[in-house]
């Protein structure tokens, strides 16, 4: 029984650092078995005793507890003959009630990689360390002062200590890092990620918005044409349009009085919405799952709110602008005068007029 144990590996916790894991272990397999959840065919038992001189390696993604059930029966008789059984959580989401992982924990097959929270600066740097390492090259110090501060978050539920947190997402930023290591052999600098990351142009949308909100209009045109040549006129107008919307619903609910980041996300989420209605059986419907509002969105828009100039009045007021703007961009008006009333009115510089199509 010890014997089948030390082939087991229970792999779960931030869901790169587990694929990490999983392939190193997977590069000493001759032959890989994957089963995903509800895959799993009737044969499942003869596969995990089955005497084959090939050695393969099984894979369980996400396992039922009757699959579970059935693998801890054959390890604990001694006849896994399989080279490895691996089995793959997403995220922490380990059910300590399952006598199968109860067991694995005894017998130390558990490794659970912690999530980095955005606070924990330490540990990203350690993360950006690793990545060169493995990479061969080298990130300049300046990219990681900035990335400490920019790189993409996301909020996850931590079950075994019962509460969400902001964490680092190394999913988009290890795609996005792979993305810059693809196109050039030297170090990596703060211009590259700026031009090629896709995360990064929403950090410059911010940027231009906090512009117009400190009525810095010098920076809000240098910052402009960039913007425009990334997204298009049109798709800029709607991405304002879009962040100023989602700087209202924040201050609104800053000024009365609910100013913590969580419970902020939990009133711009949609949870309250959901499972509230019924079918013709009057079973509630099933809906799909919670739509998660960004942490690292609600963080820089309540930085921004900060400023003096930032009032209730004032963004609505900008929403008008933008609206406007759309509306006569639409009828066909020059979209460079359109790019000078859109900085100058978004600034305070100038009042946005009301023009007559009769």
């Amino acid at each position: 029984m010890k014997s089948s144990w030390q082939k087991v590996s229970v792999i779960a916790g931030e869901p790169l650092l587990a694929r990490l894991s999983l392939n190193s272990i997977l590069n000493k397999a001759q032959i890989i078995k994957r089963f995903y959840k509800g895959e799993i065919d009737v044969n499942f038992n003869a596969l995990l005793t089955v005497n084959s001189i090939r050695k393969f390696t099984i894979v369980l993604h996400d396992p039922t507890a009757d699959i579970l059930r059935e693998c801890l029966n054959v390890i604990e008789s001694g006849k896994l003959n399989a080279h490895a059984l691996v089995i793959m959580i997403s995220g922490d989401n380990i059910d300590g009630r399952i006598s199968f992982y109860s067991k694995a924990k005894k017998n130390n097959r558990i490794i659970n990689y912690p999530y980095i929270e955005n606070i924990d600066r330490q540990k990203f740097l350690q993360f950006l360390s690793g990545w060169e390492v493995d990479n061969n090259i080298k990130i300049s110090n300046e990219s990681k002062k900035w990335l400490l501060d920019n790189a993409p978050t996301i909020s996850v539920k931590i079950k075994s200590a019962n509460k969400n947190i902001d964490t680092y997402n190394l999913d988009v930023l290890n795609s996005e890092l792979n993305k810059l290591f693809s196109i050039t052999d030297k170090e990596i600098q703060l211009i590259d990620i700026k031009e090629f990351c896709v995360f990064e142009q929403t950090s410059d949308l911010w940027a231009f918005i906090s512009a117009i909100i400190t009525c810095n209009y010098e920076l809000a045109f240098y910052m402009f044409d960039s913007i425009v040549d990334e997204n298009g006129f049109n798709s800029l107008l709607w991405l304002l349009n879009s962040q100023i919307a989602f700087l209202i619903q924040i201050k609104d609910l800053l000024n009365r009085g609910i100013a913590d980041p969580t419970q902020i996300q939990s009133q711009l989420n949609y949870n309250r919405y959901l499972n509230k209605y019924t079918g013709n059986d009057w079973n509630k419907l099933d809906t799909k799952e919670e739509p998660t509002i960004n942490p690292w969105r609600i963080r820089k828009g309540i930085e921004t709110l900060k400023h003096p100039n930032c009032s209730l009045s004032r963004l609505v007021n900008q929403q008008t602008n933008i609206s406007n703007i759309i509306t006569d961009f639409r009828f066909g008006f020059s979209e460079d005068i359109l790019h000078s009333y859109l900085v100058l009115s978004l600034c305070g510089v100038v009042n946005y007029p009301n023009f007559d199509y009769l």
